[in-house]
């Protein structure tokens, strides 16, 4: 995701909207595709050094519109009973000031990037703290990025190397107290004078112990819960490009990948606390472990037919990615230690996308370029009767400004008109199984009971085994211009989408599953439009 890409790290990017130019990338193309290259040093180049910093402040610039203290009291003397009169207080607290907080940032990148021979290198550090608008809440990241990109065989092999780890330290604020702070009594003080509670103010029954019915203190809320969570991640790959020794214009690439992240994390309540008082407080652990990892072969082959000045490029490959997600379960403990809720059944889940695809490009007297995909992905989400879609994709582009008739147009630089057709396919949903029966552990509410041992059940969850590929058709024209040596450019483009066999999540009739909500392909989706843009340089 574009949130662990450090900007500093960009070299350029580049998005692509055409169906044809994103077909190649099959189902991660569903919703377009940006292409992003981060910077390299240089082979034999000196050590440069950089360094980049950006502070920032946050805060809250309008507030919820809500009584004052002084207008609340007047109101419940006017309107109000007995009993709400007496539990009137005797102070102006506003709330919403007292759990927001002017939020300060700080994010700060060192690079140093050079060559040794012909080992260009790139390491990038960087460490960010944010804190929040909301109290309590704040994240400290720190992060390495290492590009290593050799040129070995005397240049037959190129070796892009990438590997980027950090570190995220995060203190979730809860949020229920911004509810809470639009709700509560202004008259009544943030403290009450005792330590009932941590010393916080909070609306009790007959018995003493916390309304059920009232809002909670919201400086209480964030001060007395602590949730922590601790990130490790390393996304890293491995490109190799071999140009052949008996043919150098075919390029054989090899490209392995993955991304492991390992997450853990506490909350604690203390059981003083009103929010959790009833259960003695909160004291419970958490993990979770994802796995991404990719393969990609693929073969380049470029020529030049020069008895038709023409130029021919075919690319043909196979990809494998694979991606998994465990949690051990834990109990739901106190502060004491006692279980309130015993574990559950530990969660894992996995799939996989296997790819074959193929693209042509034909370039005439560098005026008219044809370009053809076809793609075949398999998806483990769906059942072997559905599991693989089939992608074509085509495309033309006219260079204008080459004919004769637009070169005497001094000031026109560049004119190139475009039309492509293609189809692309979407498997991203958030079910792995949804075309199996699962099962499901029941909730404590759910048991059976025989004799004096209640048991826990499975439970059968909705599914649809025809559940197929979410498909969408792509047709656009543009026209791409630049004028006064391309210091003048941009672009025209219209475009049309019909997206067919939707994946959504539908309510469905009571009994003809066993589920009341079922994700399947339901129902098609037009989109149509036009973009402009227009640049100077």
């Amino acid at each position: 995701p574009l949130s662990l890409l450090n900007p500093d790290d960009i070299e350029t990017f580049t998005v692509l909207k055409d169906a044809s130019a994103a077909a190649i990338y099959g189902s991660r193309a569903a919703n377009g595709v940006i292409i992003i290259t981060t910077k390299k040093g240089a082979a034999s180049s000196k050590l440069n050094v950089g360094f980049s910093t950006n502070n920032s402040i946050s805060q809250i610039v309008n507030y919820v519109d809500v009584l004052g203290a002084q207008q609340f009291r007047d109101t419940v003397l006017a309107h109000g009973n007995a009993t709400q009169i007496n539990l009137l207080g005797e102070s102006e607290t506003d709330w919403q000031r007292e759990i927001y907080q002017v939020g300060f940032a700080t994010d700060n990148n060192l690079s140093l990037s050079g060559g040794v021979k012909n080992l260009p290198y790139r390491l990038g550090l960087e460490f960010n703290h944010t804190e929040g608008i909301l109290k309590t809440s704040e994240m400290d990241r720190v992060g390495a990025t290492l590009n290593l990109s050799p040129n070995l065989i005397n240049n037959h092999l190129k070796v892009d190397v990438n590997a980027k780890y950090y570190n995220v330290q995060n203190v979730f604020a809860n949020t229920g107290a911004i509810g809470s702070a639009v709700t509560f009594d202004p008259t009544q003080s943030v403290t009450s004078g005792t330590d009932e509670f941590g010393g916080y103010f909070e609306w009790v029954s007959g018995n003493g112990n916390p309304n059920a019915l009232a809002p909670r203190n919201p400086l209480g809320l964030l001060m007395q819960r602590q949730d922590e969570s601790s990130v490790n991640r390393f996304i890293g790959n491995v490109m190799l490009d071999y140009t052949t020794h008996f043919m150098e214009d075919l390029h054989l690439i090899v490209n392995v990948g993955g991304d492991f992240a390992n997450s853990n994390g506490t909350v604690f309540v203390p059981a003083e606390a009103a929010s959790d008082f009833l259960r003695g407080g909160v004291n419970n652990k958490y993990e979770q472990t994802k796995v991404n990892r990719v393969l990609d072969t693929y073969f380049n082959y470029k020529t030049d037919l020069r008895a038709l000045k023409s130029t021919v490029d075919l690319t043909g490959g196979y990809s494998f990615q694979y991606w998994s997600t465990e949690s051990p379960e834990q109990p739901d403990l106190n502060v004491a230690g006692d279980t309130i809720t015993p574990p559950g059944l530990p969660f894992f889940t996995d799939n996989a996308l296997m790819s074959f695809y193929g693209r042509l490009n034909y370039n005439l007297a560098e005026k008219y370029i044809l370009t053809a995909t076809l793609r075949n992905d398999g998806s483990s989400r769906f059942s072997p009767d559905t599991r693989w879609g089939l992608f074509p994709s085509v495309a033309f582009a006219w260079r204008l400004s080459e004919e004769s008739l637009f070169k005497d147009i001094q000031s026109l630089s560049f004119l190139k008109l475009r039309v492509g057709w293609g189809i692309t396919g979407q498997q991203d949903i958030f079910s792995d199984y949804p075309y199996i029966a699962n099962y499901a552990e029941g909730t404590s509410t759910a048991q059976y009971q025989f004799g004096d041992v209640f048991y826990t059940v499975l439970r059968p969850d909705g599914y649809d085994p025809n559940i197929k590929w979410e498909e969408t058709t792509s047709i656009n024209v543009g026209l791409d211009f630049g004028f006064n040596n391309n210091r003048w450019n941009g672009a025209i483009d219209v475009y049309r989408k019909t997206t067919e066999d939707l994946l959504s999540i539908i309510p469905i009739p009571a009994g003809t599953n066993f589920t009341n909500q079922l994700l399947t392909n339901v129902g098609s989706m037009l989109n149509t439009g036009m973009e402009i843009s227009l640049n100077y340089v």
